[in-house]
């Protein structure tokens, strides 16, 4: 027993000072991230970092509202750009630790991801610093690049327990150079009748709102809303010019039950334009609506 708990003992303390690696993010965006410019317009910055070298050898899974944003290492962050509205970023280790933020437009937040001494591995603890504190991890540390994919493999449909919010996370990059697409642009987003087996408070006949979309570089981001709710879908334009549009809405009074939205679709040259089609689904992943959308460039759309 007591040549156990050695073996043990020295096992964790080759895991707490070794060297884990992880796919880094570009040079580039990492300098000016280290600036910590303003998040783009109607979203909100969100840095997390982790600047210890204690449990080196440890890689640690970060997910936000669901989607597997990386592994992180010592001295690595990761940054990502979300809708206003509340979201939920996990870490997960030997236990799991959660963090609700309540994201504003145009605030920075800051999550220190600390390493703690466990049973067998290393756990985990997520902490909201302030800016002075957080500037600081995130210029001790290296950005590290993000996957961004659903948790486990999965669509990403939110989950009741999770609490799901109103956007799904955003690129982890800053915005980069102008593309074939890039600027404005505005036109059509119609769904059909209602087809979920859940009671709902608007009228189950087929719509259609007014939808904007911005390009930037390659990335994609189109909203519609109101003062009664907001909607927020992005995603990287591929090179043949596909594009597939992800993200989440909620009513302004019930931010707890926001619906899943997902389009795919094309640019086209001449005339410009975007073709998507997709669908809403409710807060239990089934879906609601089928849903197209019609965009040419320019804020006035058709």
């Amino acid at each position: 027993m007591k040549m156990f708990k050695m073996l043990a003992a020295l096992v964790f303390a080759l895991l707490m000072t070794g060297c884990a690696t992880v796919p880094m993010g570009d040079a580039g965006q990492d300098a000016a991230l280290k600036t910590f410019p303003a998040p783009r317009p109607g979203t909100a910055g969100i840095y997390i970092y982790r600047n210890e070298t204690f449990g080196a050898a440890i890689k640690q899974v970060l997910d936000i509202d669901g989607m597997t944003l990386g592994q992180s290492a010592a001295k690595t962050y990761f940054y990502t750009e979300v809708a206003p509205g509340r979201h939920t970023i996990t870490s997960r280790a030997e236990n799991t630790d959660t963090l609700e933020i309540n994201a504003v437009a145009g605030k920075l937040y800051f999550v220190w991801q600390e390493i703690k001494m466990g049973l067998v591995q290393a756990r985990t603890k997520l902490n909201l610093v302030n800016d002075a504190e957080g500037k600081k991890g995130v210029r001790e540390s290296q950005l590290a690049a993000s996957s961004l994919t659903p948790a486990g493999g999965a669509a990403p449909a939110p989950a009741a327990a999770a609490r799901p919010q109103a956007a799904a996370p955003a690129r982890s990059a800053v915005p980069g150079p102008a593309g074939p697409y890039a600027g404005q642009w505005s036109g059509n987003y119609r769904c059909g009748e209602f087809v979920g087996n859940w009671r709902i408070s608007t009228s189950p006949a087929p719509w259609t709102r007014r939808v904007s979309m911005v390009v930037e570089g390659n990335h994609a981001t189109m909203t519609r809303g109101d003062a009664n709710f907001t909607e927020t879908l992005q995603g990287d334009i591929a090179p043949d010019g596909s594009l597939t549009l992800a993200g989440q809405g909620a009513m302004a009074n019930d931010q707890g039950r926001p619906w899943s939205a997902e389009f795919q679709g094309r640019f086209s040259a001449n005339p410009a334009r975007f073709d998507g089609t997709g669908a809403q689904k409710g807060i239990n992943g089934v879906v609601s609506r089928n849903c197209t959308v019609d965009l040419v460039r320019g804020a006035g759309g058709r």
